[in-house]
């Protein structure tokens, strides 16, 4: 889901100091060149002048944005393995930047939760995180808290409920969560196809999925020496012994000859 904000004002703060620090040095450039011409000398040099001081008035604006935003904010950080520092949005800094279908966007990833027996939607929420996995714990919690405070049942979890989530969910965190909480739950691993019986002859029917590994191989060019060459009847032959017939000569837009 797309966030009401422009991706250009997102990045780590070290990348938007830089962007501020950037700011600042076209501020000064435009000064100086002002300060260079402190008289007018025509109608057009007026105008010129009035639409630096825009100019500067504008960078100065979005220089101070940035600054207020590194001053009253603190760097944003992922929740995987590795945690380190993802980029911040000044705008909406609860978004986050995303790869999608239609390219990279600024916004939100949706997870809904399902009850399978009534066909409803129980919980549904917006992360500003491109990776899914550790959402789980969030929306699962959600929906205990929910069913508590409309006094349908206390603990869900605890009477004969089963929990199912796709593949993406699968790590670590998550199994361990669900063992510690006794959660009925079942989460697809990146591994269950080659288990399952049903794909075993997949790949003997499709193909593997990365046929030709590495970069791909420059094709074999066949040497000038192995050609026959008639300058008379201006004809060829090949290497297979077929005849190649020489069809005019052309002249591309830049005075060149082209065969």
């Amino acid at each position: 889901m797309r966030s009401n904000v422009s991706k250009e004002w997102s990045g780590t703060f070290k990348e938007l100091e830089q962007k501020r620090q950037k700011l600042k040095r076209l501020i000064h450039h435009h000064l100086s060149e002002h300060q260079e011409r402190d008289t007018h000398e025509s109608e057009e040099a007026l105008e010129r002048d009035i639409r630096k001081a825009k100019t500067i008035q504008t960078l100065d604006a979005a220089a101070n944005k940035i600054g207020d935003f590194l001053n009253r904010s603190e760097p944003r950080m992922g929740k995987g393995k590795r945690s380190k520092e993802v980029k911040s949005n000044i705008t909406d800094p609860e978004s986050a930047k995303m790869t999608t279908s239609k390219g990279t966007i600024q916004g939100y990833n949706g997870v809904a939760a399902v009850d399978k027996e009534h066909q409803i939607i129980i919980d549904a929420q917006a992360f500003g995180e491109g990776q899914e996995h550790h959402t789980l714990q969030p929306v699962l919690e959600s929906i205990k808290a929910r069913y508590q405070r409309l006094c349908i049942n206390d603990n869900v979890y605890a009477s004969g409920i089963i929990a199912t989530a796709d593949t993406c969910f699968a790590n670590e965190a998550n199994m361990e969560y669900l063992h510690q909480n006794h959660i009925n739950g079942y989460i697809l691993d990146n591994q269950f196809r080659s288990r399952n019986p049903k794909f075993a002859h997949q790949k003997d029917k499709y193909g593997k999925r990365h046929q030709t590994p590495g970069k791909p191989k420059a094709k074999h060019l066949i040497p000038a020496s192995e050609f026959q060459f008639d300058p008379v009847k201006m004809s060829c032959i090949c290497p297979a012994g077929e005849q190649i017939s020489h069809r005019g000569v052309k002249i591309n837009d830049r005075g060149q000859r082209t065969a």
